[in-house]
């Protein structure tokens, strides 16, 4: 994998998230598919300061899944909610 100033960031934001595939999974993907992209897990420890560094993540980042205990705390930075995202 080669990164530069075009390579896209994704990632996985959690609390306790070690364990997780999903970088090994997604990177493996986007080099089989000649996708100039990284993903990376954000392990966030300090719940305090999940706001300032999502915000920090939102302003150079392409898109991320977020886990418990984050899922609900990330709704007020986010442009929207799909119809089924608000329905649930």
């Amino acid at each position: 994998m080669f990164i530069d100033y075009s390579t896209k960031l994704f990632g996985v934001i959690g609390k306790n998230i070690s364990y997780t595939l999903s970088p090994a999974i997604h990177n493996y993907s986007f080099e089989k598919m000649g996708i100039n992209a990284v993903y990376l897990a954000f392990d966030i420890k300090d719940e305090e300061k999940f706001g300032e560094i999502m915000k920090g993540l939102l302003e150079v980042g392409e898109g991320f899944n977020v886990t418990i205990p984050y899922k609900e705390k990330v709704i007020p930075l986010l442009d929207g909610l799909s119809k089924e995202a608000e329905e649930i």
